[in-house]
């Protein structure tokens, strides 16, 4: 019977040290939209192609933010075909308090009428952060639209929504 009193006793004490040090989980939408620059450099593979785009962003749960992008882009092999996209984002707030990262999968489809314009369309997934995005995991869906100025680059602009979670530990 002491036994048994002294693991509840035990337990109860374990339990309450693990409520007092891990926060609440903050979870709810988040949306944004950003506008940037890209620039395309050519890889060793033909039609593949690495890609920067820093920009600015506002981000619902962030407020302004910088955007920095990087992908691997795959060019379309016939008339019809699709752009592949994949690669990471990184949103950082304009005072550097806060960050938030997503691992990136997406398509590129040609404007029929005219090519030098790409209707994106792209599906992330939150990977971390720091600041109040600390351990930050989600989804969501960006669409947008991309106009090639040159061979090596253009600009484009981007909305998305999602769905996102933070959980830490408090600070002590």
């Amino acid at each position: 019977m002491k036994a048994s009193t002294f693991l509840k006793s035990a337990l109860t004490i374990l339990l309450a040290f693990l409520i007092s040090n891990v926060t609440i989980a903050n979870a709810g939408e988040i949306r944004g939209s950003s506008g940037n620059n890209f620039t395309l450099t050519p890889t060793a593979t033909p039609g593949v192609f690495h890609m920067t785009h820093p920009g600015v962003a506002q981000v619902s749960l962030l407020g302004n933010c910088t955007f920095d992008g990087e992908e691997i882009v795959i060019a379309p092999t016939g008339p019809n075909g699709l752009f592949i996209l994949s690669g990471t984002w990184h949103f950082a707030t304009a005072n550097g308090s806060s960050t938030l990262d997503a691992e990136v999968e997406g398509t590129g489809t040609p404007d029929p009428t005219n090519p030098n314009f790409v209707n994106l369309r792209y599906t992330f997934k939150f990977t971390g952060g720091t600041g109040i995005m600390a351990n930050a995991r989600g989804k969501g869906q960006m669409d947008g639209v991309a106009m090639l100025t040159s061979p090596n680059g253009g600009t484009t602009t981007f909305t998305f929504t999602g769905q996102v979670s933070t959980r830490g530990r408090k600070s002590s």
